[in-house]
């Protein structure tokens, strides 16, 4: 589940973030923080990660969450995509022998 960074934006000049930034965007990818630009001593703009960029403009809603943690005490969230994929398949498989057997029935 997503985390937030745990320490404070760290402040980085125009030139800095030009001369960094390879190294600032893996700080961020890593979840070591945000960045604040700064130009002429004003901020400007902040560098984080899109996973924060997200929960922060979207959070999940709490029924949501429930369904990640549930799953992941379950351990689904290991699952790769062609178990997801065959799990689906198996579920409409049922699904339609279901509606199958429903028609036939007088």
């Amino acid at each position: 589940m997503p985390t937030a960074p745990k320490s404070n934006p760290r402040a980085a000049s125009v030139v800095t973030t030009r001369a960094s930034l390879g190294q600032i965007l893996r700080r961020v990818k890593d979840g070591n923080g945000r960045f604040i630009i700064k130009r002429s001593g004003q901020p400007e703009a902040i560098v984080m990660s899109i996973e924060e960029y997200v929960n922060l403009i979207a959070p999940a809603p709490e029924w949501l969450k429930e369904c990640w943690k549930s799953a992941e005490e379950a351990g689904l969230d290991k699952m790769t995509m062609e178990e997801i994929d065959a799990e689906i398949a198996e579920v409409r498989r049922e699904h339609r022998e279901r509606e199958e057997a429903s028609v036939r029935v007088p």
